[in-house]
């Protein structure tokens, strides 16, 4: 397989807008009127409020290539990604809110993910470090569910996968060994049960293209 073409924001600025009070005011209204619990959205309202810098697509986006996010961006429609969403590529965190569905091959978050719709992805959604959220009110399909040391706020009941690791490290499903191919394990630890995924590798594998699972 071919490597990763990428893209960020700075490729599609001219369909980008800079958000005023007005425009903030309304997104911030969309999302208050989604909350209940436990989809309180406290963390992405006060983001949204403290963040000057947002930008702003009006309707569905969608991108040709995979996705490195660089800036805060609110999609006011569906993002699909022909390609892989990461949020923390380029040493930049990206926040991100999607105020319809997302849709991508693969999903790497570092940063803020919020999803009022669902999310669908073929692959791996991956989710890592513990100072960002990761929060979707609606289904969520993927073949693996993976989290290392990240909030992460969704209904398990609508939660699609054939793998999950959550927060706590408990998986369900194939163990780590069976569902994954060995380059990405880390097994430092003698014990299986606390082998954990390699973020590093197992983005540099789907960056070249090539496949982590065994299945």
């Amino acid at each position: 397989m071919s490597k990763i073409e990428w893209m960020s924001e700075k490729n599609i600025l001219s369909k980008l807008k800079n958000i005023n009070d007005d425009v903030r005011s309304e997104v911030i209204e969309i999302i208050q009127n989604r909350k209940d619990k436990p989809y309180d959205f406290n963390y992405v309202l006060k983001t949204l409020e403290q963040t000057k810098n947002w930008y702003i697509h009006e309707g569905d986006l969608i991108l040709d290539k995979s996705f490195a996010s660089e800036y805060a961006l609110i999609v006011k429609g569906n993002l699909t990604i022909h390609g892989i969403y990461d949020d923390y590529k380029n040493s930049y965190i990206g926040n991100v809110i999607v105020l319809g569905n997302l849709e991508a091959d693969h999903l790497y978050s570092w940063g803020t993910l919020t999803v009022l719709g669902d999310i669908k992805v073929k692959g791996l959604i991956y989710n890592e470090y513990n100072d960002h959220v990761f929060e979707t009110k609606g289904e969520i399909h993927c073949k693996a569910f993976y989290v290392d040391d990240k909030q992460t706020i969704y209904n398990r009941k609508l939660l699609k996968t054939e793998f999950e690791r959550d927060y706590d490290g408990n998986i369900t499903g194939s163990s780590l060994v069976d569902f994954f191919v060995d380059d990405v394990i880390n097994k430092d630890d003698e014990e299986e049960e606390f082998y954990e995924l390699d973020s590093t590798i197992v983005k540099n594998l789907l960056y070249d293209g090539k496949d982590i699972f065994k299945t």
